[in-house]
């Protein structure tokens, strides 16, 4: 994954643990993001979900699904 301005202030904040919520425009790299986390972490988290304007949940990745925004 390229390196961008954002990620060391993530890998810190990544470390609560909480739910973490990541909104941006469209081709900035959240999904590299979300698989890189998700390779990196393994037992913190097995499978990663984006919201999107899809009409039913789609499965982006083995460990990615893409979700409807109505099924928030």
């Amino acid at each position: 994954m390229s390196s961008r301005w954002v990620e060391p202030t993530w890998s810190k904040k990544f470390r609560a643990p909480y739910v973490h919520l990541v909104f941006g425009a469209r081709q900035t790299g959240k999904s590299t993001l979300l698989l890189t986390f998700l390779d990196e972490h393994p037992k913190r988290a097995g499978h990663g979900y984006i919201i999107c304007r899809c009409k039913e949940p789609l499965r982006m990745h083995d460990k990615v699904t893409a979700l409807p925004w109505s099924s928030m």
